[in-house]
């Protein structure tokens, strides 16, 4: 995969009604942690990239999975 200097841009939305929100650290980064009364979301940024993660995980399970994720260089 090779990038070019190409800018993208796109449009993310979610429903986060009725859900408590809270500040969380992703590997130095401030996320969002969203508590849901079925699933939970987490959602940061890393350099140029927006991760979002949504399911029936803890918020601690959210943070771990989202520090294994790495962008391509």
């Amino acid at each position: 995969l090779k990038r070019d200097s190409t800018t993208v841009s796109s449009n993310i939305s979610f429903s986060t009604e009725g859900m408590a929100r809270q500040r969380v650290t992703v590997l130095d980064e401030t996320a969002d942690f969203y508590q849901g009364e079925q699933d939970n979301i987490l959602v940061w940024t890393q350099e140029d990239t927006l991760f979002y993660l949504d399911g029936p995980l803890s918020q601690e399970d959210l943070i771990d999975l989202a520090e294994h994720i790495r962008t391509m260089p």
